[in-house]
């Protein structure tokens, strides 16, 4: 395989692992972003489950239990919308940027093959260079 094949090649690897890329972080941002909408749902929901409001009337065994129930509901709701959801934000977002960083290097590599493709228009004495430029491009895909 000659080196405009090799750098054909490269250049084919980056532009689609580049698109996967791109494609995985808008999955996960509007993934986020649904999240965040159910997050603000779910703080409303929250509100209700305290209602109504139980007054003095209700007395006896059954409101002592229906109150306690009631009361540990509202925490766990409390405790999933305030941590759990967060806590899934987050590992997006990390994900995200590990992505991001992937792409960056993608860029790098994309980069090099741009000045492989110089390289290659000067001729034979440019060759080491070239060789070192793949070398660099293996690192970042493999």
């Amino acid at each position: 395989m000659g080196y405009s094949d090799l750098l054909h090649s490269f250049s084919n690897q980056i532009n689609g692992q580049s698109k996967s890329i791109e494609e995985d972080i808008s999955r996960l941002e509007k993934a986020k972003k649904k999240l965040q909408e159910e997050q603000s749902l779910a703080f409303n929901e929250i509100k209700q489950i305290e209602r109504p409001e139980l007054g003095s009337q209700w007395t006896g065994d059954h409101s002592m239990t229906f109150d306690d129930e009631r009361t540990a509901a509202y925490e766990e709701m409390k405790r999933i919308v305030n941590h759990k959801i967060d806590d899934y934000g987050w590992k997006i977002d990390s994900k995200i940027n590990q992505l991001t960083l992937q792409k960056g290097a993608l860029g790098f590599a994309s980069t090099l093959t741009d000045q492989i493709g110089d390289l290659l228009e000067v001729g034979e004495d440019a060759f080491d260079a070239i060789e070192d430029k793949f070398a660099q491009i293996r690192k970042v895909l493999f």
